[in-house]
């Protein structure tokens, strides 16, 4: 666009879009302004809009623009001394937001702890919660609100340049619209952005484009992988991995790419070594995407499959894209520049994947060669973004079953045919006898494998109901048809030396079924006693003793002066 003329926009943000170029003359175009003085310069190199208060002014950049009843904001911006916290806001503050007169406004402040949600940037203001460290100041981040009015939902999205670009962008909040009847009389209606700070602590942003959109542009999500959950298996089974719980959140067909990122290092599929190395690039970076060792070379190089093969450092796993040899030595190059550029003597692996069987399918299936930890990942692709990897970790233990022993059961027939001697041309015969036995020897060996198998999953309940002969607890259907209950006999007693009906002082040992010793007990009551009376004085002083005694009555017999008692 012509400097000083109507905004330029770029679809899909079709009220306005001021990027690269255009940045450069943004305050001459129709509809902006912006603080008086020397709060913006340009940074030439990035084309960005630098804005800066370091003398306790607002410098703030409005554009006055028709906002719809749904409508999208979006900013890439970086922050340099954001305010410490949204505590000081008349003084320090950061504020990005759009006013819609007739409907809804959205706004966010910037700290380098909280970000808060206001309207305006004189309006209430609300700390958004679990928002520490969603921005740093060291690199660029796209800032986008969408606001559906018809739901009464702002989505507000915020992510690193370089996440934006690999994986999407990252919803962070879905926030309530605030109307601008709440906002302080005044409030016009545009894109609002505000820099304030003091000479002591200045704010300072570099704004590399906004731009403002008719609806709600919802962005494409990242689909989310699932490798499924880990597990354990024998060595020798076949392992099965599954990603059918992986989605798209829009409903899009996915593809799928499985990898082995790490296994025992005894495993053919694992080879590596401790002489890594990375250098700088003509321009240093930081990072690099070549990893040079003796082992990618020589006479006898291990054959590396390109776009396939992983290289694991550090325990990070990247796809191998080339390999080759230039004047630093062997190397072999991964996608993107990731790797640190001075690494000496650095461990590494390389895990080949020719032991993956459908490794684009949904269901990856595997065959372990030795015990030990494998990690598998799944990235799945909607046709636009990737989704992060998911990792599964297969535990193979080993298995103490032999396989593939074919047992030699001739035998058998040298024995029937010696024995009875009832077949001629017996070689031909025993050529299919044996091979048919044979055969039925390795179907009962492997049935008895799996059985065995299957046993050790309730190896105790087997070793006490087919071993031990003791079953399991059943209860009794009809349990009083098995109870038993006891029948107390009366109680055995030793004649009395005084025969009268006086017993105070008398004393009388019995002998009862549920002692071991004989009970003595003293009739305490003075004066004649009945029998009746008597069976009374008894009950009460043998329950004393065990309140299982009941006396129920008391015969004298005159003919042996002995009392019996029952």
């Amino acid at each position: 666009a012509t400097p000083g003329g109507p905004l330029p926009f770029i679809n899909p943000f079709d009220i306005y879009c001021v990027c690269g170029p255009s940045m450069v003359f943004i305050q001459t175009y129709i509809g902006v302004s912006t603080t008086p003085g020397s709060h913006f310069t340009v940074d030439i190199p990035t084309q960005d809009l630098v804005i800066e208060s370091n003398d306790s002014v607002d410098a703030f950049l409005f554009i006055d623009s028709f906002v719809p009843s749904d409508y999208t904001i979006e900013a890439v911006i970086k922050f340099e001394n954001l305010p410490p916290t949204l505590s000081d806001l008349p003084n320090k503050a950061l504020f990005l937001g759009v006013v819609n007169i007739t409907g809804a406004c959205v706004g966010l402040f910037f700290s380098q702890t909280d970000l808060g949600y206001a309207g305006a940037v004189n309006g209430a203001m609300q700390v958004l919660p679990n928002s520490q460290g969603i921005i740093n100041q060291a690199e660029y981040f796209v800032i986008r609100i969408a606001v559906n009015s018809t739901l009464g939902a702002a989505y507000v999205y915020i992510t690193s340049v370089t996440e934006a670009i690999n994986i999407g962008q990252h919803l962070r909040f879905i926030l309530p619209l605030i109307p601008y009847t709440s906002l302080p009389p005044g409030t016009q209606e545009g894109t609002h952005m505000h820099v304030l700070g003091t000479a002591g602590d200045p704010s300072k942003a570099w704004l590399d484009s906004i731009c403002l959109a008719t609806g709600a542009l919802i962005p494409n999500l990242p689909p989310i992988a699932n490798a499924g959950t880990d597990q354990a298996a024998r060595l020798c089974q076949i392992v099965q991995l599954d990603g059918s719980a992986s989605f798209d959140p829009e409903g899009q067909p996915i593809s799928y790419q499985w990898r082995l990122i790490d296994a025992p290092v005894k495993s053919m599929f694992v080879f590596g070594g401790l002489d890594g190395k990375t250098y700088p690039l003509l321009v240093p970076t930081g990072f690099t995407n070549k990893f040079y060792s003796t082992a990618f070379g020589g006479l006898d190089p291990i054959p590396i499959v390109v776009g396939t093969d992983v290289l694991v450092v550090a325990g990070k796993p990247y796809t191998i894209m080339a390999q080759g040899a230039d004047i630093n030595g062997d190397y072999v190059q991964i996608d993107g520049f990731f790797l640190p550029d001075n690494l000496v003597n650095a461990a590494f692996k390389v895990i080949k994947q020719n032991g993956l069987n459908g490794s684009t399918n949904v269901k990856m299936t595997f065959l372990p060669d030795v015990p030990g930890f494998y990690k598998f990942d799944l990235t799945v692709f909607d046709g636009s973004l990737y989704s992060t990897a998911s990792v599964s970790v297969v535990n193979v233990l080993e298995s103490f079953l032999p396989r593939g022993c074919t047992p030699d059961l001739r035998f058998l027939w040298d024995y029937l045919s010696d024995f009875w001697d009832l077949v001629e041309d017996r070689e031909r015969i025993e050529t299919i006898w044996s091979g048919a036995a044979q055969q039925a020897a390795t179907e009962l060996y492997t049935l008895w494998q799996v059985e065995y198998s299957k046993s050790l999953r309730d190896i105790q309940r087997t070793f006490i109901r087919r071993w031990l002969h003791y079953d399991l607890f059943l209860r009794e259907p009809f349990p009083e048809i098995t109870k038993t209950r006891s029948v107390w006999r009366g109680v055995e007693t030793v004649p009395l030396s005084n025969a009268g009906a006086v017993y105070a002082g008398q004393k009388l040992t019995l002998s009862i079924p549920f002692a071991d010793d004989l009970v003595t007990v003293t009739v305490t009551t003075p004066g004649v006693l009945s029998p009746q009376k008597l069976a009374g004085e008894l009950k009460k002083l043998l329950q004393a003793v065990d309140k299982r005694f009941n006396v129920t009555a008391v015969f004298f017999d005159p003919l042996n002066t002995s009392l019996n008692i029952y």
